[in-house]
């Protein structure tokens, strides 16, 4: 070993140990590199995510909200409110009204039906006409909390 020390110029002496240190310098950084940019690349997902949640959130909140101001500006005009009493005028407006939903229903775009029901649950008016008179949602959910 002595003996092929030795026998390298001055030169080599010198190259081979600064090749050394260079390279495991270069490994050095090259691993901090990785691992700092992994942890990096992973804060900056979990912010993206975040974000989206966060506005997908407002968007949702804010479409329900419109839905109900829909529903509420709805029930206060005069074609829905007069197709509830159980009359001959009831019942008269609520072919008008049941055509009114089909309308809105077809302008909306997203609503698979709009129906109208009256306090103990049976619906009306629909803009399907098919479930007029044969569909009661009083047991669900949505007409209990309602």
């Amino acid at each position: 070993m002595n003996r092929l020390i030795s026998a390298l110029h001055l030169r080599n002496k010198i190259l081979i140990p600064t090749v050394v240190l260079i390279a495991l310098g270069m490994a050095i950084s090259a691993t901090f590199s990785h691992f700092k940019s992994k942890q990096m690349l992973k804060d900056s997902i979990g912010d993206n995510i975040r974000q989206i949640a966060t506005s997908t959130a407002r968007n949702l909140d804010s479409w329900i909200k419109g839905r109900s101001l829909d529903v509420a500006t709805w029930s206060q005009q005069r074609i829905f409110q007069s197709a509830i009493p159980d009359t001959f005028m009831g019942k008269s407006a609520r072919k008008a009204t049941s055509q009114q939903l089909g309308n809105l229903k077809a302008s909306y775009g997203y609503y698979e039906n709009i129906c109208q029901a009256t306090l103990e649950g049976d619906i009306v008016a629909a803009a399907d006409s098919a479930v007029v008179g044969k569909d009661n949602v009083r047991q669900s959910d949505f007409f209990q909390k309602a």
